[in-house]
């Protein structure tokens, strides 16, 4: 069996996504991995596939801005050495683990009668469905022969959009591991008053309804630490982070790779009080260290979360029912510490070998 999966992001955590997945496809099946030059994590491609008899890797020189990708996407002949490369390799699938939007140019150009695609953001979010990112994602939207979702719960919304149910495979977010740079895992069930906000800081993510709540927590447990760290815009939060700046730990910036451990290592659990939501990349990665979750009750967020087990859900928008989660788990080392043994359980269980297998199935059927 052969499977291309074309990859052409760079940054955030799909060049993570995508590479567990390719490991995993070659456990299976022969894989030819086309990536962007500039993937962040290009070297783990190239020492994983240096080995690696079932694995070849191919480079696409894609770009580095948003300038350049608008002069770029345009010039066709870019992608004629990635499509004579697919159609000389003969796959027997086509993958795309997250989309993007020079695949119109290449897939639909490959001799190959079965291409999937994997949806992470089925329906927009707050902050991103603007004018200009419909426009994209319309013209640059090809039709996959089969699509991946992460959870149920937007399967109707396709099926109402005309899919067939018979195309549309729900394939939930395996566990990362690859951000440990320690070679074992070990078990921590310290209990550090600290607490995480993690990833992009934009509308959806709720970060106003979590600092709102800071003021309470910051009464009733003086010396806990929410800790922010991502990227983005927080002009528009400056007053309720003044409010409570001594129980606030902020690194505003991009997250390199090699920097994400150190996030999640110190602290007792991740919080995300998203608005809106499909699922989170961000719940897994958080069972990874072992880290229990408190999140809204939105979206596909719910198939994530075991309520009692893995982590707490909330209302979305609900400050006071967020600020008392905070603090009793802050409270209960007890609970806090059983939540962490499940979430190293869960972890242990839910691969991305498991996640391969269910993709490859979709072929052989």
């Amino acid at each position: 069996m052969k499977i291309v999966l074309l990859y052409l992001g760079r940054k955030g955590a799909g060049p993570e996504y995508a590479l567990e997945m390719a490991k995993a496809l070659s456990r299976k099946a022969e894989v030819m991995c086309i990536i962007s030059t500039y993937v962040s994590n290009k070297h783990n491609w190239l020492s994983w596939a240096e080995n690696n008899i079932s694995v070849k890797i191919k480079e696409l020189k894609t770009y580095n801005s948003i300038t350049e990708f608008i002069l770029k996407s345009f010039k066709f002949f870019l992608y004629l050495d990635s499509i004579r490369t697919i159609n000389r390799f003969a796959p027997d699938m086509i993958y795309s683990p997250m989309s993007h939007p020079w695949e119109r140019f290449i897939i639909p150009y490959c001799k190959c009668k079965l291409t999937v695609q994997t949806i992470h953001d089925v329906v927009l979010h707050e902050g991103e469905n603007s004018f200009w990112n419909k426009l994209g994602r319309f013209m640059f939207s090809y039709k996959s022969t089969k699509k991946v979702i992460l959870s149920n719960s937007f399967k109707n919304y396709l099926i109402n959009k005309g899919m067939e149910e018979s195309d549309i495979l729900v394939i939930p977010h395996a566990v990362f591991k690859g951000y440990y740079l320690s070679e074992n895992i070990i078990e921590d069930y310290t209990c550090y008053n600290r607490f995480l906000f993690f990833g992009r800081i934009i509308k959806y993510k709720g970060l106003e309804v979590l600092l709102e709540a800071m003021k309470g927590i910051a009464q009733k447990a003086p010396g806990a630490k929410l800790v922010i760290a991502g990227n983005g815009d927080i002009t528009p939060y400056q007053t309720m982070i003044q409010e409570c700046a001594n129980n606030l730990d902020l690194h505003i910036g991009w997250i390199e790779d090699n920097q994400v451990e150190r996030f999640f290592k110190e602290i007792d659990f991740v919080v995300l009080p998203y608005t809106h939501a499909s699922q989170s990349g961000i719940i897994p990665l958080a069972y990874a260290f072992g880290k229990p979750v408190i999140a809204t009750c939105i979206g596909g967020i719910p198939e994530q979360v075991e309520e009692g087990k893995t982590g707490i859900l909330i209302q979305p928008g609900n400050v006071g029912e967020l600020e008392n989660a905070i603090c009793d788990l802050l409270a209960d080392s007890i609970l806090l510490k059983m939540l962490k043994k499940n979430c190293y359980e869960y972890a242990a269980m839910n691969t991305w070998d498991s996640s391969a297998k269910m993709l490859i199935d979709c072929i052989e059927s």
